[in-house]
């Protein structure tokens, strides 16, 4: 994740030097966590057609979502930003344990013998397409018991980029 304080410093020098108060609230709720929980939530809502910037507003203290060319508030500083349909970058290694992606795969070569009318990109091991992901995990919730949700999968997903940025 870009560094904090240096957001700071960019936020300070258009607008004006913050309280401490301000920026203790500001670290409190740009944690990783926090960024992607809304993030997600936001992309469980809408889908993932459009490219989604995260922003925290100094005006209400909160995380907001700004999609395509909408214009932002006054007293924002912009935390995260994601391109349209970024799941289909996501790797099965990073959506699931080993056990799952080996089942998963399993379940993706099933699906291919009985639909006749895929195209190409459906079935790759290096796209990730989520309406399958979920017909997945519903049916692995079924058979194995309790699983991670897809919402805190890509959560954790989405905070590791973050943590690790």
């Amino acid at each position: 994740m870009i560094d904090r304080d240096f957001l700071i410093k960019l936020y300070e020098r258009d607008n004006g030097i913050l309280t401490e108060k301000q920026k203790e609230i500001f670290f409190e709720k740009t944690e990783p966590t926090e960024i992607s929980e809304v993030f997600v939530k936001f992309y469980s809502k809408h889908g993932e057609a459009i490219s989604v910037t995260v922003i925290y507003n100094f005006k209400t203290e909160r995380l907001e979502v700004c999609t395509g060319v909408e214009t932002y508030p006054d007293e924002f500083i912009e935390v995260f930003s994601m391109y349209p349909r970024w799941t289909r970058d996501l790797k099965i290694e990073e959506l699931f344990t080993e056990d799952e992606a080996e089942k998963y795969r399993w379940y993706i070569a099933g699906r291919r013998c009985n639909n006749v009318e895929c195209t190409k990109y459906d079935y790759l091991d290096e796209t990730i397409n989520i309406s399958v992901v979920n017909d997945f995990l519903y049916l692995h919730y079924m058979i194995i018991g309790p699983t991670p949700t897809l919402q805190e999968r890509l959560e954790n997903i989405v905070t590791k980029w973050l943590e690790d940025f």
